[in-house]
């Protein structure tokens, strides 16, 4: 589905992760394995604030 490394070329993408971060956090509380990919949700909240701070330590750095 996703093409190696195009996660970061996400615009806006310390947003749109935590977006998603937040998203399967709330899934969580109501079921343990995301419909669609078939893994756990806190497999996504992982991942999701791996690729936030990723793009938060992009942004300072461009920054100074």
């Amino acid at each position: 589905k996703y093409k190696k490394s195009n996660w970061k070329k996400v615009e806006n993408g310390a947003d749109r992760y935590t977006n998603a971060l937040v998203r399967h956090l709330i899934l969580e509380e109501t079921e343990v394995v995301d419909q669609e990919t078939k893994l756990h949700h806190a497999i996504h909240v992982a991942w999701n604030g791996i690729a936030r701070l990723y793009f938060i330590i992009k942004d300072e750095s461009n920054a100074q």
